[in-house]
């Protein structure tokens, strides 16, 4: 379920009070995220933010087209496994 209109995105505000913060004093580390449910904002352009998908913090440059989306689209929790025994049979072929 998607969240209401009138509710308008959620931000973190400590997020962006801490990027506010960064931005002024004009520090370029990276800014390290355990919230994923927080929406990119205009002023997050140019950021550079480390999302945690739970084992490690993954590097997240904000760029103009990722305004508007969540920061957990950027770092996937999953990781893929492919079926190794049924490459040996398809090379076997």
């Amino acid at each position: 379920m998607s969240r209401s209109k009138w509710k308008g995105m959620f931000v973190c505000y400590s997020l962006y009070k801490k990027y506010l913060f960064f931005k002024k004093a004009k520090i370029n580390n990276f800014i390290q995220i355990y919230n994923r449910s927080s929406v990119i904002l205009n002023e997050f352009v140019g950021g550079h933010f480390k999302v945690y998908n739970g084992l490690k913090f993954i590097n997240l440059f904000v760029t103009e087209n990722k305004i508007g989306c969540k920061f957990g689209e950027f770092s996937f929790t999953r990781k893929l496994r492919r079926c190794i025994h049924l490459k040996s049979e398809i090379k076997k072929k």
